[in-house]
């Protein structure tokens, strides 16, 4: 809720790998920024990257790994539905494949973490090439974002 009071009247720009992108965007409907009417860009841009936002399942191996859940781990059973951001608040999905990315494999269960029904309401959804890893897939990101502030120039 403080992001608008950081930056005066210069759009923030977020960018959340990972779990970080789930938790991120579980708080899209408490984003807070101050927005004039009929204002044109959004004050708050938030990008995630090679997030999970289906969930990891908790049922599965990967759980097993940590004998003391972590949030995330316990936060991130099986998600659907995120809420819708407030105005000012635009989200990125730039997601990453299983065939590249391991943490989106799907689970023993058939779960799948980069199920495309989860979505924040209204994001702009991207997709990496299908041999990108997690690490890589925020590398090439925030690269292209040095390069260029347009989401879709960042592939």
């Amino acid at each position: 809720n403080q992001l608008a009071a950081c930056s005066g009247e210069a759009p923030i720009l977020v960018l959340a790998h990972s779990a970080g992108g789930v938790l991120v965007s579980f708080a899209a409907d408490r984003l807070e920024v101050d927005v004039e009417p009929g204002a044109g860009a959004p004050r708050v841009t938030v990008v995630t990257v090679a997030s999970p936002l289906a969930g990891v399942d908790r049922a599965s191996h990967r759980a097993a790994w940590f004998t003391d859940k972590p949030f995330a781990i316990e936060l991130g059973g099986r998600l659907a539905q995120y809420p819708a951001p407030l105005p000012g608040v635009h989200f990125v999905h730039v997601r990453t494949h299983p065939s590249g990315d391991a943490v989106m494999q799907p689970t023993p269960t058939g779960h799948r973490p980069d199920d495309p029904r989860a979505v924040v309401p209204g994001a702009v959804e991207l997709a990496l090439p299908p041999d990108v890893g997690h690490d890589e897939a925020l590398l090439r990101v925030a690269e292209r974002l040095r390069r260029s502030p347009a989401p879709r120039d960042w592939l």
